[in-house]
């Protein structure tokens, strides 16, 4: 067998290997083996099988039609290496392909992004990301929720990242990473952006790539004053930074 998985059998696993010692041919189990190239059916599999388990939700969240979604679009939107992102739906998806890490969110990471950036919850992307996972087959992987915001969300972090590891942009941009996303939102689409569920919101997506994809003078005046306006909130210590009253006080001041 090869590149085989076991599904359901750590403690059988464990077992065995704590007793190894004692083992001989005498000693059987019950396997079931499954060969498939059919991911939705390997999805099914673990789906069935760990039922009487306590299985992390983001395990089972990766088996969501929405999810697969996402997935196929951003496969889509990868045309050319410049804009590329990578959705890495299962654990190490891409971990055998060259591809900077950089360009890879995992599901929580991708999630994290949009609730943070289109959902106003920088708070919980901050302090509480396990919360955030309880809250994202509701939420932010909602079946009506448009595919571009998560692409978007994404692209926005990975161009802040890089901005900031090339000393472009102020370091509060970084510090305050999650309500930078959120703040980009409202400084370009204004006091009220488009739900995530309207065809509209594409629209928003598109203005928001078109400033934040390029390297010019607006894109990096675009983050000094996000900068400039969270240094009029005044000093942020690590309990401000994670309440709703900050995230509206971060609001208001990129509306004004």
């Amino acid at each position: 067998m090869s590149n085989y998985q076991i599904v359901n059998g750590c403690q059988t696993s464990n077992v065995l290997f704590e007793n190894g010692n004692v083992l001989n041919d005498k000693i059987t189990i019950m396997a079931k083996i499954i060969e498939t190239d059919d991911q939705d059916i390997v999805d099914d599999i673990v789906r069935s099988t760990n039922r009487q388990n306590k299985i992390e939700d983001h395990q089972f969240l990766a088996t969501l039609d929405s999810v697969k979604s996402v997935e196929r679009y951003f496969i889509a939107r990868g045309g050319d290496e410049e804009h590329r992102l990578y959705f890495e739906r299962r654990p190490n998806q891409y971990g055998r392909d060259d591809i900077p890490s950089i360009r890879i969110f995992d599901l929580k990471e991708l999630a994290r992004c949009t609730g943070a950036m289109f959902l106003d919850k920088p708070d919980v992307a901050s302090r509480y990301p396990n919360q955030l996972v309880e809250e994202l087959q509701g939420t932010v992987f909602d079946p009506k929720n448009k595919e571009e915001i998560f692409y978007t969300a994404a692209y926005c972090n990975y161009r802040l990242k890089l901005l900031h590891s090339n000393n472009r942009i102020d370091k509060a941009i970084n510090r305050l990473k999650w309500y930078s996303l959120m703040a980009i939102r409202y400084r370009v689409c204004g006091e009220n952006p488009s739900n995530v569920t309207s065809s509209k919101v594409e629209k928003d997506c598109e203005a928001i790539i078109d400033i934040i994809s390029k390297n010019d003078d607006a894109c990096i005046a675009l983050c000094n004053d996000i900068a400039r306006r969270f240094a009029e909130l005044g000093a942020v210590d690590r309990d401000r930074l994670r309440t709703t009253r900050f995230v509206s006080e971060v609001r208001d001041a990129m509306c004004r």
